[in-house]
Protein backbone atom coordinates (compact mmCIF):
# COMPACT_ATOMS: atom_id res chain seq x y z
CA UNK A 1 0.00 0.00 0.00
CA UNK A 2 1.53 3.50 -0.98
CA UNK A 3 2.12 5.71 1.86
CA UNK A 4 1.00 9.16 1.54
CA UNK A 5 3.56 11.83 1.31
CA UNK A 6 4.46 13.42 4.62
CA UNK A 7 3.27 17.19 4.94
CA UNK A 8 5.79 19.25 7.23
CA UNK A 9 3.45 21.15 9.27
CA UNK A 10 -0.04 20.86 10.58
CA UNK A 11 -3.41 22.59 9.80
CA UNK A 12 -6.45 22.15 8.48
CA UNK A 13 -6.16 22.01 4.49
CA UNK A 14 -2.83 20.02 4.74
CA UNK A 15 -4.83 17.42 7.00
CA UNK A 16 -8.13 17.15 4.94
CA UNK A 17 -5.74 16.77 2.08
CA UNK A 18 -3.71 13.96 3.67
CA UNK A 19 -6.69 12.44 5.00
CA UNK A 20 -8.26 11.86 1.33
CA UNK A 21 -4.94 9.67 0.23
CA UNK A 22 -5.47 7.56 3.43
CA UNK A 23 -6.46 3.71 3.10
CA UNK A 24 -10.33 3.77 2.09
CA UNK A 25 -9.77 7.88 1.65
CA UNK A 26 -12.49 8.03 -1.66
CA UNK A 27 -15.11 6.95 0.98
CA UNK A 28 -14.43 9.50 3.62
CA UNK A 29 -17.57 11.34 4.17
CA UNK A 30 -17.23 13.67 7.24
CA UNK A 31 -13.68 15.05 8.25
CA UNK A 32 -13.68 17.46 11.51
CA UNK A 33 -11.23 18.89 13.72
CA UNK A 34 -11.93 20.41 16.94
CA UNK A 35 -9.32 21.52 20.09
CA UNK A 36 -6.57 19.03 17.97
CA UNK A 37 -9.42 16.34 17.94
CA UNK A 38 -9.99 14.71 14.26
CA UNK A 39 -13.02 12.85 13.67
CA UNK A 40 -13.11 11.20 10.71
CA UNK A 41 -16.39 9.69 9.45
CA UNK A 42 -16.65 7.03 6.28
CA UNK A 43 -19.98 6.77 4.05
CA UNK A 44 -22.96 4.61 5.85
CA UNK A 45 -23.75 3.03 2.43
CA UNK A 46 -23.26 3.55 -1.30
CA UNK A 47 -26.34 5.60 -1.61
CA UNK A 48 -24.88 8.07 0.66
CA UNK A 49 -21.66 7.77 -1.11
CA UNK A 50 -23.45 8.24 -4.13
CA UNK A 51 -25.35 11.36 -2.97
CA UNK A 52 -22.15 13.33 -2.45
CA UNK A 53 -20.42 11.67 -5.52
CA UNK A 54 -23.31 11.79 -8.09
CA UNK A 55 -20.53 11.61 -10.76
CA UNK A 56 -18.77 8.98 -9.77
CA UNK A 57 -18.62 5.66 -11.84
CA UNK A 58 -18.23 3.21 -8.85
CA UNK A 59 -21.11 0.76 -8.86
CA UNK A 60 -22.42 -0.86 -5.21
CA UNK A 61 -20.82 -3.81 -5.80
CA UNK A 62 -17.41 -1.95 -6.14
CA UNK A 63 -18.16 -0.34 -3.07
CA UNK A 64 -19.09 -3.04 -0.82
CA UNK A 65 -15.86 -5.53 -2.35
CA UNK A 66 -13.43 -2.55 -1.42
CA UNK A 67 -14.58 -3.35 2.42
CA UNK A 68 -14.69 -6.93 1.82
CA UNK A 69 -10.97 -7.45 0.62
CA UNK A 70 -8.52 -8.70 2.67
CA UNK A 71 -8.19 -6.81 6.21
CA UNK A 72 -9.26 -3.48 4.72
CA UNK A 73 -11.35 -2.57 7.51
CA UNK A 74 -8.61 -3.32 10.01
CA UNK A 75 -5.83 -1.74 8.45
CA UNK A 76 -8.11 1.46 7.87
CA UNK A 77 -8.60 1.67 11.57
CA UNK A 78 -5.26 1.18 12.74
CA UNK A 79 -2.97 2.07 10.46
CA UNK A 80 -5.25 5.20 9.26
CA UNK A 81 -5.21 6.32 12.80
CA UNK A 82 -1.47 5.37 13.29
CA UNK A 83 -0.28 7.40 10.26
CA UNK A 84 -2.52 10.31 11.58
CA UNK A 85 -0.45 10.93 14.76
CA UNK A 86 3.22 10.43 12.98
CA UNK A 87 2.04 12.97 10.23
CA UNK A 88 0.29 15.92 12.69
CA UNK A 89 1.78 15.02 16.48
CA UNK A 90 -0.12 17.80 17.43
CA UNK A 91 -3.39 15.63 17.68
CA UNK A 92 -4.29 15.13 21.04
CA UNK A 93 -6.56 11.98 19.66
CA UNK A 94 -8.85 10.40 16.74
CA UNK A 95 -11.62 9.05 16.17
CA UNK A 96 -12.68 6.56 12.96
CA UNK A 97 -16.06 5.89 12.35
CA UNK A 98 -16.75 3.09 9.74
CA UNK A 99 -19.76 1.57 8.74
CA UNK A 100 -19.72 -2.20 7.59
CA UNK A 101 -22.22 -4.68 6.92
CA UNK A 102 -24.86 -3.75 9.72
CA UNK A 103 -22.00 -2.60 12.46
CA UNK A 104 -20.57 0.59 13.04
CA UNK A 105 -16.56 -0.01 13.95
CA UNK A 106 -15.36 3.43 16.18
CA UNK A 107 -11.70 3.70 16.86
CA UNK A 108 -11.45 6.22 19.70
CA UNK A 109 -7.83 6.25 20.57
CA UNK A 110 -5.93 9.29 22.43
CA UNK A 111 -2.44 9.98 21.57
CA UNK A 112 -0.51 8.66 24.69
CA UNK A 113 -2.52 5.50 24.24
CA UNK A 114 -1.30 4.93 20.51
CA UNK A 115 1.84 5.90 21.78
CA UNK A 116 2.13 3.75 24.76
CA UNK A 117 1.15 0.61 22.22
CA UNK A 118 3.38 1.13 19.68
CA UNK A 119 6.09 2.75 22.50
CA UNK A 120 7.25 5.04 20.54
CA UNK A 121 7.32 9.06 20.67
CA UNK A 122 4.97 10.54 17.77
CA UNK A 123 6.97 13.79 17.77
CA UNK A 124 10.15 11.66 16.97
CA UNK A 125 8.63 9.71 14.38
CA UNK A 126 7.73 13.14 12.59
CA UNK A 127 11.00 14.73 13.01
CA UNK A 128 12.51 11.88 10.71
CA UNK A 129 11.91 12.99 6.94
CA UNK A 130 13.63 10.00 6.06
CA UNK A 131 11.03 7.77 7.16
CA UNK A 132 13.43 5.27 8.38
CA UNK A 133 12.78 4.96 12.10
CA UNK A 134 8.69 4.65 11.14
CA UNK A 135 9.65 1.51 9.28
CA UNK A 136 11.74 0.25 11.84
CA UNK A 137 9.96 1.06 14.92
CA UNK A 138 6.02 1.07 13.24
CA UNK A 139 5.55 0.30 10.00
CA UNK A 140 7.93 -3.10 9.84
CA UNK A 141 7.13 -4.07 13.69
CA UNK A 142 3.25 -3.36 13.94
CA UNK A 143 1.33 -3.58 10.62
CA UNK A 144 0.65 -7.53 10.48
CA UNK A 145 -2.68 -9.32 11.14
CA UNK A 146 -1.58 -10.14 14.62
CA UNK A 147 -0.96 -6.82 15.91
CA UNK A 148 -3.93 -5.61 13.79
CA UNK A 149 -6.13 -8.04 16.29
CA UNK A 150 -4.63 -6.52 19.35
CA UNK A 151 -5.01 -3.34 18.17
CA UNK A 152 -8.72 -3.78 17.55
CA UNK A 153 -9.23 -5.63 20.87
CA UNK A 154 -7.95 -2.64 22.91
CA UNK A 155 -9.07 0.25 20.48
CA UNK A 156 -12.00 -0.58 18.74
CA UNK A 157 -15.91 -0.68 19.40
CA UNK A 158 -18.80 -1.91 17.44
CA UNK A 159 -22.16 -0.57 17.53
CA UNK A 160 -25.19 -2.74 16.50
CA UNK A 161 -23.86 -6.62 16.08
CA UNK A 162 -26.39 -7.55 13.64
CA UNK A 163 -29.77 -5.53 11.39
CA UNK A 164 -31.63 -7.64 14.15
CA UNK A 165 -30.13 -6.35 17.17
CA UNK A 166 -29.82 -2.95 15.74
CA UNK A 167 -33.66 -2.91 15.16
CA UNK A 168 -34.17 -4.71 18.78
CA UNK A 169 -33.08 -1.66 19.83
CA UNK A 170 -35.06 0.49 18.12
CA UNK A 171 -38.29 -1.29 19.06
CA UNK A 172 -37.52 -1.49 22.85
CA UNK A 173 -40.80 0.83 23.79
CA UNK A 174 -44.02 -1.35 22.84
CA UNK A 175 -46.01 0.64 20.06
CA UNK A 176 -48.30 2.80 20.96
CA UNK A 177 -52.18 3.00 20.08
CA UNK A 178 -52.68 4.45 16.86
CA UNK A 179 -48.70 4.01 15.79
CA UNK A 180 -48.48 1.81 13.01
CA UNK A 181 -45.00 -0.41 13.65
CA UNK A 182 -43.78 0.65 10.54
CA UNK A 183 -43.39 4.61 11.84
CA UNK A 184 -41.18 3.18 14.65
CA UNK A 185 -39.24 0.93 11.57
CA UNK A 186 -38.70 4.72 9.43
CA UNK A 187 -37.37 6.18 12.42
CA UNK A 188 -34.88 3.34 12.35
CA UNK A 189 -34.55 3.34 8.63
CA UNK A 190 -31.45 6.15 8.33
CA UNK A 191 -28.37 4.23 9.02
CA UNK A 192 -27.07 6.38 12.48
CA UNK A 193 -30.55 5.39 14.23
CA UNK A 194 -28.61 4.79 17.96
CA UNK A 195 -26.09 8.29 16.94
CA UNK A 196 -29.03 10.02 16.20
CA UNK A 197 -30.92 8.98 19.80
CA UNK A 198 -27.98 9.40 21.45
CA UNK A 199 -27.36 13.01 20.04
CA UNK A 200 -30.45 14.37 20.35
CA UNK A 201 -30.21 13.22 24.00
CA UNK A 202 -26.98 15.10 24.72
CA UNK A 203 -28.39 17.82 23.06
CA UNK A 204 -31.48 18.16 25.23
CA UNK A 205 -29.13 17.94 28.02
CA UNK A 206 -30.26 14.21 29.51
CA UNK A 207 -26.84 13.27 28.81
CA UNK A 208 -24.38 15.06 31.79
CA UNK A 209 -21.38 16.60 30.30
CA UNK A 210 -19.51 14.23 32.71
CA UNK A 211 -20.61 11.01 31.31
CA UNK A 212 -18.60 8.58 29.90
CA UNK A 213 -20.69 8.06 27.21
CA UNK A 214 -20.22 12.06 25.98
CA UNK A 215 -16.71 11.11 26.35
CA UNK A 216 -16.21 8.39 23.94
CA UNK A 217 -18.86 9.94 21.21
CA UNK A 218 -18.75 13.59 21.79
CA UNK A 219 -17.49 14.68 18.59
CA UNK A 220 -19.66 12.64 16.72
CA UNK A 221 -22.50 13.36 19.11
CA UNK A 222 -21.57 17.25 18.52
CA UNK A 223 -21.44 16.93 14.56
CA UNK A 224 -24.62 14.82 14.23
CA UNK A 225 -26.45 17.24 16.70
CA UNK A 226 -25.21 20.16 14.74
CA UNK A 227 -27.24 18.50 11.35
CA UNK A 228 -30.76 16.85 12.94
CA UNK A 229 -33.74 17.76 11.43
CA UNK A 230 -36.63 19.86 12.16
CA UNK A 231 -38.40 16.60 13.90
CA UNK A 232 -35.35 15.40 15.76
CA UNK A 233 -34.51 19.35 17.10
CA UNK A 234 -38.16 19.37 18.22
CA UNK A 235 -37.49 16.31 20.06
CA UNK A 236 -34.31 17.40 21.52
CA UNK A 237 -36.21 20.76 22.81
CA UNK A 238 -38.92 18.46 24.56
CA UNK A 239 -35.86 16.90 26.56
CA UNK A 240 -35.60 20.24 27.69
CA UNK A 241 -39.00 20.75 28.78
CA UNK A 242 -39.17 17.61 30.43
CA UNK A 243 -35.86 18.18 32.47
CA UNK A 244 -37.77 21.75 33.24
CA UNK A 245 -40.43 20.46 34.79
CA UNK A 246 -39.17 17.82 36.43
CA UNK A 247 -36.61 20.54 38.30
CA UNK A 248 -40.17 22.72 39.03
CA UNK A 249 -41.97 19.57 40.70
CA UNK A 250 -39.16 18.44 42.44
CA UNK A 251 -39.79 14.72 40.85
CA UNK A 252 -36.93 12.64 41.33
CA UNK A 253 -38.50 9.65 38.68
CA UNK A 254 -36.63 7.72 35.54
CA UNK A 255 -36.26 9.19 32.51
CA UNK A 256 -39.22 7.32 31.20
CA UNK A 257 -42.08 7.39 33.85
CA UNK A 258 -41.14 11.27 33.37
CA UNK A 259 -41.74 11.32 29.74
CA UNK A 260 -44.82 9.61 30.07
CA UNK A 261 -45.95 12.06 32.98
CA UNK A 262 -45.66 14.98 31.00
CA UNK A 263 -47.13 13.73 27.84
CA UNK A 264 -50.72 15.24 28.18
CA UNK A 265 -49.08 18.45 28.82
CA UNK A 266 -48.02 18.42 24.57
CA UNK A 267 -49.98 19.48 22.20
CA UNK A 268 -51.55 16.59 20.00
CA UNK A 269 -48.99 17.65 16.68
CA UNK A 270 -45.89 16.51 19.10
CA UNK A 271 -46.92 13.52 21.43
CA UNK A 272 -45.88 11.26 18.40
CA UNK A 273 -42.40 13.14 18.55
CA UNK A 274 -42.88 12.23 22.66
CA UNK A 275 -43.56 8.63 21.80
CA UNK A 276 -40.22 8.48 19.38
CA UNK A 277 -38.27 9.96 22.78
CA UNK A 278 -39.38 7.40 24.61
CA UNK A 279 -37.35 4.78 22.03
CA UNK A 280 -34.64 7.35 22.44
CA UNK A 281 -34.13 6.97 26.34
CA UNK A 282 -34.84 3.19 26.06
CA UNK A 283 -31.91 3.14 23.25
CA UNK A 284 -29.84 4.93 25.82
CA UNK A 285 -30.59 2.95 28.73
CA UNK A 286 -29.70 -0.10 26.72
CA UNK A 287 -26.65 0.78 25.51
CA UNK A 288 -25.40 2.21 29.31
CA UNK A 289 -26.33 -1.25 30.86
CA UNK A 290 -24.92 -3.41 28.04
CA UNK A 291 -28.81 -4.83 26.99
CA UNK A 292 -29.45 -5.69 30.88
Amino acid sequence: TPVPSPIPQFDEEAFRSYVAQLKGGSFIGEVEIDSNVATIQYYASFAEYMNANPQSGLTAEQFRNYWDSGDAVEKALMENSIRLFKEFPVLNEVNIFLPYQEEVFLVSLPKSQAESFLGVDFQRLHEDRTNERWRQEVSNKYFNPEDRKRFIELFVTVQGTSAEETQSLDHTVEVKSGETPSAHEDAASDGYSIEYKLAALHKGGFIREDDPLVGKFRSHLDNISQKTGEEWIRIADMTVTAQTLMKQKGVQEDLLTTIQAIEGTLPDDLKPGMIKLEEIVSAYVVLRTGGR
